[in-house]
């Protein structure tokens, strides 16, 4: 049997850790998000309906820390979709609640997919301008995407910083 396995919270305001349980995850595929403010954790598989067709279960845990425990959500979506002829990762959440997931690679187009997890709806987005390039060069080139990432393009140098803080 192996150990336990346990998410650590460090609240950076009373420096205290807080062990939470996490024996509801697998162990291979889970990723930690920020859902609405709480840790949660996410993980995916294929499953079967009872047609025998194909879908993709998106599982999210979210820890109920007046509860001590987590609560499940399963989301079932069909193959027939892009999931079936791309690679995704898990990117994170919006601070609208949006579910981001980030193809990993590029082609001859690139997606980015947004799963609203309450109104159950997936909006698929297509990034023009950078898979043609890697296409020219017969290859595909690796995406790493990070959500709710904001720079002043006005800060481009430490002077002009150190000019708006005085």
């Amino acid at each position: 049997a192996g150990l336990p396995s346990v998410v650590v919270s460090l609240d950076l305001k009373t420096e205290e850790l807080e062990f939470i349980p996490a024996g509801c995850f697998p162990k291979d595929v889970t990723k930690l998000i920020n859902y609405k403010g709480t840790i949660a954790g996410i993980w995916w598989n294929y499953v079967r309906d009872d047609g025998g067709k194909i879908k993709l279960k998106l599982s999210l845990g979210i820890w109920k820390a007046m509860e001590k425990d987590w609560s499940i959500v399963s989301f079932r979506l069909s193959k027939d979709n892009i999931f079936d002829r791309c690679n995704f990762s898990i990117v994170g959440m919006t601070s609208r609640g949006e579910l981001v997931l980030a193809m990993d690679y590029t082609g001859k187009a690139y997606h980015v997919i947004y799963l609203d997890l309450e109104k159950k709806t997936l909006k698929e987005v297509e990034v023009q301008g950078f898979g043609a390039k890697f296409e020219e060069l017969h290859t595909r080139g690796r995406v790493h995407v990070f959500v709710d990432h904001v720079e002043d393009l006005d800060l481009d140098d430490a002077n002009k910083l150190t000019l708006s803080i005085m």
